[in-house]
């Protein structure tokens, strides 16, 4: 059964944390793909609203979790992002992050309930 995850944010968190997706070598064998707003009026090219990852490996789950709490935790980065399995939305806030792991396991948690 494959897994999908839609995450949202603002564009520029959106491409930070998909490089840091594309680049953790634990999550390869997943996909993820950018949803992409059309340009607003008088505006060029598309803006990436989302990130859907997906994953016929369940066992991932725990690896983007660790990914995206890590990412969070940077200091230089200040984001508010939600993270959406079915129905179930989380939203993390990275200056409430100062923990990596507690915050990559609460976020798997959750995630888990949600499937």
């Amino acid at each position: 059964m494959a897994l999908s995850v839609a995450i949202s944010g603002d564009h520029e968190s959106l491409l930070g944390l998909e490089r840091r997706i594309r680049e953790d070598p634990n999550l390869r064998g997943s996909r993820l793909r950018r949803v992409e707003a059309p340009p607003a009026t008088g505006e060029m090219g598309f803006v990436a609203e989302a990130l859907q990852w997906t994953t016929d490996n369940n066992e991932l789950l725990a690896g983007l979790a660790g990914v995206v709490a890590g990412w969070l935790a940077r200091p230089q980065n200040r984001s508010r992002i939600t993270v959406q399995v079915g129905d179930q939305k989380i939203e993390v806030e990275s200056d409430k992050v100062t923990d990596p792991e507690a915050a990559a396991r609460e976020l798997l948690n959750r995630l888990q309930e949600s499937r």
